[in-house]
């Protein structure tokens, strides 16, 4: 088996820079905050409109656990799932290594040999002669090889500036990749919550619909333009009596330090404690409608499709809120970020990854897809593999497979991602190499984390 993956690897790099006559550019729009449980709230808009009648849209976009903004967009540009990029939460802490993941707040956050170690779709389009643009990623202080001929990092206004809009148009015409991350109708559902706002009422919906129908016409305009947008997860609102406080519930002589807040919360008792403080979260005194989880492979009672494992950056215990819920750790000393600098979110998300409510949107339009269709589930790893097929890319294995969300695509457009070319001419992976060699490749990489 090892030799025929060999062989389709050389095929594959030798197809590297394919590219001819009908070549398509890509525009990513990452819209955080729009939860597919919403969509029947907004979908009658301008700009989303589009989708239900000339393009494609899936309302049931599934995230990964921990369903967090950094987890999700990373699984999006690599095809992987948190327990494997490494990007378990907002908030990192290496037990190995004593490195600390603040959310790109610590210079050491961009460091590429300690936290980016796996190769971004962008990167990968950039390799292979496909330039790539993204704007507003704070990503961009990561130092990429090859680097990116334009990389912004984020600003107040994102798409809601007109002048981004015009930028973002114009590098549509000198790239094959763009992606844009936009935020601030996130930001806007943290601090007022999901059902205080009337989407036909909100000036960051408002600004974002202006750009989606300025975005739009470039397509209409163009044969060789498509657009994708991506909402990774849904938020969910936690009023006040539903703040649960970790410190009255354990003795935190205990505690060594807790991790994260809201909806996940590691935590890692002092050497000797982990069963005590295990014991006591869930049978002495439990937190109510927070629930405490060891994951330690042979031990661990976590959900195994939140594929959170015991893991450098994974402790033995993790406390879960139910949605809704959401705890937090008042010591200053023993909490990663610090209280102080923790501000508690009406809305939040993090929760259950099959939970309704956090499951996002996918929407779809452009020359490539068919038009009118309402997509059943999809999931984010399976968009990474969309992304590299559109593109031709010789993307590195992924958890993702095209063919679970290849009908998006025109009658047309699908017959030609499917022809196999001969004499040497490069095509499309087949499914047979994705579902007997991929995995191979995928557990040679991760080391046998999942043995």
């Amino acid at each position: 088996m090892l030799d025929g993956a060999l062989a389709f690897q050389l095929m594959l790099f030798a197809c590297l820079s394919f590219s001819g006559a009908g070549a398509q550019k890509l525009l990513v729009i990452i819209v955080e905050g729009l939860a597919g449980s919403q969509y029947h709230k907004f979908s009658h808009l301008p700009g989303f409109r589009t989708f239900q009648t000339n393009g494609v849209w899936s309302t049931l976009l599934y995230p990964e656990f921990p369903t967090l903004p950094i987890p999700n967009r990373q699984t999006l540009m690599t095809g992987l799932l948190p327990n494997v990029h490494g990007f378990i939460d907002e908030h990192i802490y290496n037990q190995q290594t004593g490195d600390v993941f603040s959310a790109f707040d610590l210079k050491t956050d961009y460091d590429k040999d300690i936290w980016w170690k796996y190769e971004p779709v962008y990167v990968t389009a950039q390799k292979s002669g496909a330039r790539s643009a993204l704007f507003f990623f704070p990503e961009c202080g990561v130092r990429w090889y090859p680097s990116l001929s334009i990389c912004e990092a984020p600003d107040d206004f994102g798409l809601d500036d007109v002048s981004n809009v015009k930028r973002i148009i114009e590098a549509t015409r000198t790239h094959d990749l763009v992606m844009v991350n936009h935020v601030n109708i996130r930001k806007q559902i943290e601090r007022f919550g999901v059902q205080n706002i009337r989407y036909s009422k909100s000036k960051q919906m408002e600004r974002f619909i202006e750009a989606l129908e300025r975005l739009e016409s470039q397509v209409r305009e163009r044969i060789d333009l498509n657009m994708i947008v991506v909402s990774p997860h849904g938020y969910i609102d936690v009023p006040e009596q539903n703040i649960r406080i970790f410190d009255r519930f354990v003795p935190m002589e205990m505690i060594n330090v807790t991790i994260g807040a809201g909806a996940v919360k590691q935590v890692i008792p002092f050497p000797g404690k982990t069963h005590q403080i295990y014991s006591q979260l869930r049978y002495i005194s439990p937190i109510p409608n927070i629930k405490v989880y060891y994951t330690a492979k042979n031990i661990g009672d976590i959900p195994p499709w939140y594929f959170y494992r015991k893991s450098d950056v994974v402790a033995d215990l993790v406390v879960i809120a139910t949605p809704g819920y959401a705890v937090y750790t008042e010591d200053e000393e023993k909490q990663i970020p610090r209280p102080s600098e923790t501000v508690r979110y009406t809305g939040l998300s993090g929760y259950n990854n099959e939970y309704p409510d956090v499951l996002g949107l996918f929407l779809a339009f452009g020359p490539l897809f068919r038009s009118g269709m309402r997509k059943g589930p999809a999931n984010l790893v399976d968009i990474y593999e969309l992304m590299c097929t559109i593109l031709r890319l010789d993307c590195p294995p992924s958890f993702g497979n095209v063919t679970n969300i290849d009908d998006i695509f025109d009658e047309d457009a699908l017959i030609e991602m499917k022809t196999v070319y001969s004499d040497g001419h490069c095509g499309p992976i087949t499914s047979s190499y994705v579902h007997i060699y991929l995995p191979v490749f995928l557990l040679l990489r991760t080391g046998g984390l999942f043995m």
